[in-house]
């Protein structure tokens, strides 16, 4: 059985330095010198100080922390997360595992990095792992540094499905599929958060728009599991309560009905 020792020795032979393409989508500075420590230190914790620093070290290394945006990194930091939480045990494992929920989530709301280049990178082909862990999460006994992390894990699980209905969507030809149309999907995704204000439903969440409807208004957004119809405005500012008109939806047979309803 593979031990942590050997996960480490695979994350040192990693070459980080090969995700260090700027982002176009979000803009922050990666590290990859910092990776390797913070892996080191992750599995070194043995307090629950050393494994909170352990902790903000690797999402810090792995994603822009303070506001949730993952690099390309974070599909292959991921990949080692997941096998080190079958590897270790106590603090260690208490760090692994509350650093994999926050990439998790992470990955799950930011599905895609894309370069200058054009280059778009799938940030989310790793997320089924984390599920093959639940039977694993469930067996943490109480009292255990990591019960309290493992049960937040389990929650975000259920929560946060692998897979979002609304990628597998097909739109007709009454709407515009910007899912690879970055230019367009950005100039929507800027009119949308000039118009939210505080207080409106989609306030505070980075929401991804996935289809413009022709020729009216409304956009298809979503953001981790959540999907909703809004109508834009197009005033370019801050609109009053209740503006931009939101539909959320849970399913594509929602979605259907709703924009039958409107069309």
């Amino acid at each position: 059985m593979t031990s942590e020792v050997e996960v480490l020795a695979a994350v040192r032979a990693t070459d980080w330095s090969r995700f260090s393409s700027p982002a176009v989508n979000y803009l922050w500075d990666y590290d990859p010198d910092r990776v390797i420590p913070a892996f080191e230190a992750v599995v070194q914790a043995n307090d629950s100080e050393s494994a909170l620093r352990a902790e903000d070290a690797l999402l810090h290394a792995l994603a822009h922390n303070h506001s949730g945006t993952p690099n390309e990194a974070i599909v292959t930091g991921g990949r080692f997360l997941v096998r080190l939480v079958r590897l270790t045990d106590g603090w260690p494992r208490a760090a692994v595992i509350s650093t994999l929920t926050q990439c998790y989530m992470f990955a799950h709301g930011v599905t895609d990095y894309r370069t200058a280049a054009g280059a778009v990178h799938d940030l989310t082909p790793w997320l089924p792992l984390v599920h093959t862990l639940a039977p694993l999460l469930r067996e943490v006994p109480e009292g255990d540094p990591g019960a309290s992390r493992a049960a937040e894990l389990l929650l975000t699980l259920d929560e946060l499905p692998p897979c979002l209905w609304i990628d597998e969507v097909e739109f007709g030809e009454d709407f515009v599929d910007v899912r690879s149309d970055y230019e367009e999907a950005v100039r929507l995704e800027r009119e949308l958060n000039m118009e939210i204000s505080d207080g409106h439903p989609l306030a505070g969440r980075r929401w991804r728009v996935v289809a413009r409807a022709l020729p009216q208004d409304d956009v298809i957004v979503h953001a981790a599991n959540d999907v909703a119809v809004v109508h834009l405005t197009w005033s370019g500012k801050p609109e009053q309560p209740g503006w931009p008109m939101t539909e959320f939806v849970s399913s594509a047979e929602e979605l259907a009905q709703a924009l039958t309803d409107r069309y």
